[in-house]
């Protein structure tokens, strides 16, 4: 069995990542076979097909790497670092995306705004990762992230940042209906940025 299909179906069946799967908006009860079914996957979790866009094939690269976390679950599983020591990751995660976004003039320039989503998108991932192994209170964590952006009014993601704190707090209370909330942080897009 290739390793990515391998891995996919191990995120897909972990009842422990419930609400990473939730937030990226993994279907429930779909596991990957084979190479073709991965990739098909892949292009349904991007929401485009492979073709000649460079943004459409960025999304959908970036959706392999959610569906199998980039490794991290597999590292996990395999014990090269326990739950135990990612207690504080997704604060450390959470902080490096407000700090990656919050230079106005950087996020106006359109290369380096670029590297700033896809890299503070990547942290994203693995803070709702963390959040998800660790089984971290939601509700408290979410509460933190929405008052350190009241305190700073000016940032120039706030307001996106704060759709998806909504966004996960609502995935884990099990509220979250499709096309009711901010589309996931993802790092390419073919369409507007949630």
């Amino acid at each position: 069995v290739n390793k990515f299909v391998e891995q996919a179906r191990k995120v897909l069946q972990d009842p422990e990542l419930q609400v990473y799967r939730a937030f990226y908006g993994m279907p429930e009860g779909r596991v990957p076979d084979d190479v073709a079914a991965f990739n098909s996957m892949c292009s349904d979790l991007a929401g485009t097909q492979p073709g000649r866009s460079v943004a459409a094939n960025g999304c959908i690269v970036e959706s392999s790497l959610i569906l199998t976390t980039s490794n991290l679950h597999g590292l996990l599983r395999a014990g090269l670092y326990s739950v135990d020591q990612l207690q504080g990751a997704a604060q450390h995660c959470w902080r490096r995306c407000i700090q990656l976004t919050s230079n106005a003039a950087a996020m106006k320039d359109f290369r380096l705004s670029k590297y700033l989503m896809k890299t503070a998108a990547y942290a994203w991932r693995q803070m709702v990762f963390y959040l998800s192994v660790t089984r971290a209170d939601l509700d408290t964590f979410c509460d933190i992230g929405t008052g350190e952006l009241d305190q700073s009014p000016s940032h120039p993601w706030g307001e996106r940042w704060r759709k998806q704190l909504e966004r996960l707090r609502a995935c884990s209370s099990g509220t979250l209906a499709p096309g009711t909330w901010a589309t996931p942080m993802r790092g390419w897009t073919v369409g507007p940025r949630g």
